[in-house]
């Protein structure tokens, strides 16, 4: 993510996507929550000249996903909260599953595809009141003296 696509003052950014007919590059704007925009907020103070949020040391170029750093954050988190492991994009099955209305979870999603999205809010034995369980580990890890987002953003474990 570039910094152009983060927007402080009205605390959203841009996703980008490629995954449309032809590989056309689309992007959609969606608001930051108060934790992320807190997050967003400290990394733009300490940034330097970088043009991407998370950028590789000395080159100039977003990690790339198979950097250790991203392939095991998840990994990693899930043991410093002391649950079992689950990809990311997990996370996005778990939000669908509490929309009450398709349309706005398509929208959420960036699905071009009603179709897509009922794949999403498919109820996948999901238990409900996790959601406030998952909130305060993250808030718990985000907010910790020792947390990665207290150090900056280029320092690695």
């Amino acid at each position: 993510m570039a910094w152009e696509d983060v927007d402080l003052e009205n605390k959203t950014v841009r996703l980008w996507t490629s995954k449309r007919r032809g590989g056309n590059r689309e992007c959609r704007t969606i608001a930051m929550s108060p934790t992320l925009y807190g997050m967003l907020f400290r990394l733009y103070a300490l940034r330097e000249n970088e043009r991407y949020v998370f950028e590789a040391p000395g080159t100039g170029l977003p990690y790339p996903r198979t950097t250790p750093r991203i392939k095991y954050l998840m990994k990693r988190l899930c043991e410093k909260a002391g649950i079992p492991f689950f990809a990311a994009h997990s996370l996005r099955h778990f939000m669908a599953t509490h929309f009450k209305d398709p349309r706005r979870a398509q929208k959420v999603l960036g699905h071009m595809n009603i179709r897509t999205t009922e794949i999403y809010l498919h109820d996948l034995g999901v238990d409900r009141e996790t959601a406030g369980i998952f909130e305060s580990i993250t808030h718990g890890i985000t907010h910790s003296p020792d947390s990665d987002t207290e150090k900056g953003p280029t320092e690695t474990q």
